[in-house]
């Protein structure tokens, strides 16, 4: 009797290890369930996100290109306007300057007594310009 007793009480301890075991595994399974789908879903997120960046990319690229365009318009007009006021400075220079005196500054000339302040101030500044 005391042999069956023994045998009831370790297939009892047994059979109580085998369902703590069975409670833990079905924990940790369920756990992994659980953080694969949320992993799914973050994957989902990231993807759409690097799906968003890339659009972003695309049209930030093609901004650059407008601004890059404009830019160098700009600076093409920039560049004929350089050349027109250095024309319309020697043309200045060559009709109110004597022929002697062309490289002096129009502020050092004597003769720029005559002119009126408002030429005087024209020729200042597109020689500052030049």
């Amino acid at each position: 009797m005391t042999f069956e007793i023994f045998l009831d009480i370790l297939i009892i301890a047994l059979l109580s290890v085998g369902i703590v075991y069975a409670i833990i595994l079905e924990y940790r399974l369920s756990s992994a369930k659980e953080n694969k789908r949320e992993l799914a879903h973050l994957m989902e997120q990231f993807y759409k996100a690097s799906q968003k960046t890339a659009e972003e990319f695309i049209h930030l690229q093609k901004m650059e290109d407008d601004a890059r365009s404009a830019l160098k318009n700009d600076m093409e007009k920039a560049a004929l306007i350089r050349d027109e006021l250095v024309f319309l400075i020697n043309k200045i220079q060559e009709t109110h300057l004597p022929k002697q005196t062309k490289t002096a500054l129009p502020s050092q000339h004597p003769t720029n007594t005559l002119r009126s302040q408002a030429e005087q101030d024209l020729i200042n500044a597109l020689n500052t310009l030049k």
